[in-house]
């Protein structure tokens, strides 16, 4: 096999890798939100969905760095204090970049509709709800099985 060869292999195997991992990300997205609303009846959106979960984490490390900003002003924590802030906003830009996102949530239960799972509302498109026959199922036998495994 020349040159070519082995680099078209390995152009493949790399697109089937990245592809592996976007659909496991893709079945662990659908099943936290399957097991989300096994918990409640109420309707739902995709704006509820990614408030509930992850919009509180970005505001918690939003509030921890300006505490702990103003809470050191005298002796060595004056000194690592900018550190600490900055290793904050790090780890508050990676959340606020890698978390999923509202049209990744609403896709996500745009397919779980089309599946069979969900429920939709006439006059609101975007509110959806576990299916009646799956709310019964307290021990969440419904959720999809991991294809990665």
């Amino acid at each position: 096999m020349d040159a070519t060869g082995t680099e078209i292999l390995i152009a493949r195997e790399l697109v089937h890798a990245v592809l592996f991992f976007h659909q496991k990300r893709k079945d662990k997205r659908e099943n936290q939100i399957l097991d989300r609303l096994a918990g409640e009846a109420d309707w739902k959106s995709p704006q509820d969905m990614r408030g509930a979960n992850y919009l509180r984490i970005l505001v918690e490390d939003l509030q921890l760095g300006t505490t702990h900003l103003e809470s050191a002003k005298s002796g060595w924590k004056k000194w690592f204090n900018p550190i600490i802030f900055y290793l904050l906003e790090i780890r508050h830009r990676f959340r606020k970049r890698f978390l999923t996102s509202e049209n990744q949530i609403a896709d996500s239960m745009r397919s779980l509709w089309k599946s069979g799972f969900l429920d939709r509302t006439a006059h609101n498109p975007a509110c959806y709800r576990l299916k009646e026959s799956l709310l019964s199922k307290r021990d969440h036998s419904f959720l999809r099985p991991s294809k990665a495994a």
